[in-house]
């Protein structure tokens, strides 16, 4: 049980205390609720560590209402200080991707986007690839547009890691198109061989 307590102290005619009296609330209702929505917000948090990096939410005018705390170490500022930013003031979509970066007018179309690569550069100058998602959002009674919710997650790892593949296998490449050339050159020199010594014996033939 939770009670909220309330005590105020009795005087007598000469304005001296002689008693106290409470009034108590049962706040037994509102404490469990209130249990219950924490629950549900850790629950939340589990969800969204375990699917993505951060979670993200914006006004109209797409300047930041809610972001989760994991993009503390992406841009090593605290999260509160990230409240009322202008969302695309946190990076650029890469310009080397037209499907990123037509995200912006996407954006100004209430369009939902997902998987946009999302450039975001820390305190040290290193450049962080988000793949970012996002979805719009329309009031439920007049359907007015009130921002974006989206997820965000950090696939830098993942994009060095594909191009020092790609990197590999070009070098790959060019080391078996070298090879198979200079396969090529000795099977010239050697067919030539034969000819010359074929020439030779048929020109000692002749002289004999």
């Amino acid at each position: 049980i939770t009670l909220r307590s309330r005590h105020f102290a009795l005087l007598d005619t000469q304005r001296r205390t002689i008693g106290y009296v409470g009034i108590y609330d049962d706040l037994t209702a509102l404490a469990n609720t209130a249990r219950k929505a924490k629950d549900m917000e850790n629950w939340l948090q589990d969800v969204i560590r375990s699917s993505s990096d951060w979670v993200w939410s914006t006004d109209r005018n797409f300047n930041l209402v809610f972001v989760s705390s994991r993009i503390s170490e992406v841009l090593e500022v605290p999260t509160q200080s990230l409240t009322g930013r202008y969302f695309l003031s946190l990076g650029s979509f890469d310009h080397d991707d037209p499907i990123s970066t037509a995200t912006r007018a996407d954006m100004d179309k209430y369009a939902p986007f997902r998987n946009r690569v999302f450039l975001m550069t820390d305190h040290a100058g290193n450049i962080h690839r988000i793949s970012l998602s996002g979805v719009p959002v329309f009031d439920d009674q007049n359907g007015a547009f009130k921002g974006y919710r989206g997820t965000g997650t950090d696939v830098t790892a993942k994009f060095k890691a594909e191009s020092a593949t790609r990197q590999a296998n070009q070098r790959l490449e060019k080391t078996l198109e070298a090879l198979n050339k200079r396969n090529d050159e000795l099977r010239i020199a050697l067919e030539r061989a034969k000819v010359a010594k074929s020439a030779k014996g048929d020109f000692l033939a002749m002289m004999s």
